[in-house]
């Protein structure tokens, strides 16, 4: 006798998770430094950034993960929307080379497309639940009445990895999640606005061809964060973030990769021929040093 629909999807759904977790042992178990990205130009499906929202949590927190994917122009209007999985593990090793501690104990957060989040929970391991009298609670652990629990003393780093398939292009890309103590934790910054030639967006009409533009993203005078540096070699010490503006186009002419300091602008020079979408998608991503984010997209269209 064939199998029930039930069994079937039972079965498929092992295969699913198998799958998954096949997949994301071997993305984090190749991740060797956080990854910086490619040059402006968007001519196949990428990757541009990474978000968690908030990007640095306490204990017993919560948080919820995205990803900016670019499409080129001609990628296939039919084609499956892009797949995307996540997944976590403790991250060992210093910030120019880092890793998993154990890739074999990487954690499947799940899977979807990229308009969904997908959520995460403080992966730390529990704290140990002490009654305080000095008798052993269900974990066998026993303390003496003056203990206390203590927040944690460092920032415990995790590496997110990331895969993800559109079209026929596979993709992977790698972050740093902190879960900490601190009462002060990092929150993303915050892109307020986009001008072009100091103008608003929608004040432009239509593009012109071989015309010069300036573009510039605005964000709050307060966006950089100050914060106490945790790090080993930080010494708590008071630092303000750095933040920078990387640029991305589905079509080339941007003058630069990156805009360091206010005001964060960069020039780009339109195509003499329009593409035949008569448009132009341009994505800019705000980051900040300690691995929060922000993006926005727009199209720029020509005279029809």
């Amino acid at each position: 006798m064939g199998e029930g629909r039930e069994g079937r999807g039972a079965k498929g759904r092992i295969l699913h998770i198998t799958l998954y977790s096949s997949l994301i042992t071997a993305v984090l178990s190749t991740a060797c430094g956080i990854d910086q990205g490619e040059p402006t130009f968007v001519d196949k499906p990428r990757i541009l950034a990474m978000k968690a929202e908030p990007p640095e949590i306490q204990r017993e927190g919560e948080s919820r993960l995205s990803a900016l994917v670019a499409l080129p122009d001609d990628f296939d209007p039919s084609a499956p929307p892009p797949l995307l999985l996540w997944g976590l593990c403790e991250l060992t090793g210093t910030v120019t080379g880092q890793s998993c501690a154990d890739p074999e104990s990487a954690k499947v957060l799940g899977a979807g497309g990229p308009e969904e989040s997908i959520p995460i929970a403080d992966p730390t391991p529990p704290p140990p639940i002490l009654s305080g009298d000095g008798e052993k609670n269900h974990q066998g652990i026993s303390a003496p009445p003056e203990f206390s629990m203590q927040p944690l003393p460092v920032p415990v780093p995790f590496l997110i990895g990331l895969f993800a398939k559109a079209g026929d292009r596979e993709m992977k890309a790698f972050k740093r999640f902190i879960v900490s103590g601190s009462t002060n934790p990092n929150r993303n910054p915050v892109i307020t606005d986009v001008m072009i030639d100091g103008a608003p967006l929608a004040d432009l009409s239509a593009l012109e061809p071989e015309r010069e533009y300036t573009l510039e993203v605005q964000v709050p005078e307060d966006a950089a964060q100050s914060y106490a540096d945790l790090s080993p070699t930080g010494g708590g010490r008071e630092k303000t973030e750095d933040l920078f503006i990387a640029w991305f186009s589905t079509a080339e002419g941007l003058e630069k990769d990156r805009s360091f300091g206010v005001p964060y602008e960069n020039k780009w020079r339109a195509p003499r021929k329009p593409p035949e979408s008569g448009k132009v998608r341009f994505w800019v991503v705000l980051h900040d040093s300690r691995e929060g984010v922000d993006w926005k997209s727009f199209d720029l269209t020509f005279a029809e």
